[in-house]
């Protein structure tokens, strides 16, 4: 576009229709800083952008729901599967404000920031609503999605903190901080998220099938030999590999993975 030729785009209009939030999500999200791209806002990019925010709009009217049913919060009333989905939270926002906080600071990718935390957005939308109701995980999750967007979206997340600090009978301190979203501190990732465990679940997988999981000890998890001498000495490696003709085993450099190839 060049303004000798008069072939600008007045943003104004689309400004007017979407608002600046908007607009500005649909530019970060379309390409990276340095790439161009074409302005034009039919593309996926922007009817995107549009239902993540009404997605996120969702969410804290979903909790404000959950919290008004009439029982007490209570996380101790959460059973072994609504505890697994609240741990599932808790790593997906943990791996979410690493993600984020890295293209914010470092390589500068918004577009991939967006994305993480569409991602984040995904996984609080699978919620249940016993999880809402008695979840810090939910909550805290929540919050710093809302405080992670609102530096490219700030009218949005301003409303959107709102709505969450006037959240009935909170579970975490975040929701009792007041003030607008722009004061509060950027999220941290929890220090038990990066301390490293002793044991790893690995995938066993036959002739690209799986099979099941074992686990094994972390300091030996990058060691093919090793491995596979665990995964035979294994349940698993007993009922279903001692009879057989092990052609080759491939262990993946990086996820927690297995392949043994046999005959058939």
């Amino acid at each position: 576009m060049s303004k000798s030729k008069h072939n600008g785009l007045d943003p104004q209009e689309v400004v007017q229709q979407y608002g600046v939030d908007t607009i500005r999500l649909y530019i970060l999200y379309a390409a990276p800083p340095e790439q161009d791209i074409l302005w034009n806002v039919k593309t996926d990019a922007l009817p995107g952008v549009l239902r993540w925010q009404s997605r996120l709009w969702q969410l804290v009217t979903k909790l404000r729901g959950a919290r008004q049913l009439g029982d007490v919060p209570d996380p101790s009333l959460l059973k072994k599967k609504e505890l697994a989905e609240a741990k599932k939270i808790w790593d997906n926002k943990n791996y979410a404000i690493q993600e984020v906080t890295a293209h914010f600071t470092e390589d500068f990718l918004f577009n991939a920031a967006l994305s993480r935390l569409m991602g984040l957005t995904n996984t609080l939308s699978s919620a249940t609503v016993r999880v809402l109701q008695h979840s810090v995980e939910f909550e805290e999750a929540l919050a710093a999605l809302v405080i992670m967007s609102a530096p490219m979206a700030p009218h949005l997340a301003s409303e959107l903190w709102a709505g969450l600090c006037s959240v009935k009978k909170p579970l975490s301190p975040l929701l009792l901080r007041g003030g607008d979203v722009l004061q509060q501190p950027w999220p941290i990732v929890d220090p038990e998220y990066l301390e490293a465990p002793d044991f790893v679940e690995l995938s066993v997988l036959i002739n690209n099938k799986p099979c099941g999981m074992v686990t094994i000890p972390l300091q030996v998890s990058k060691d093919s030999s090793q491995v596979q001498q665990l995964v035979l000495e294994s349940p698993i490696g007993q009922k279903l590999l001692s009879e057989r003709s092990i052609k080759r085993a491939i262990l993946s450099p990086r996820t927690a993975l297995i392949n043994f190839l046999v005959d058939e």
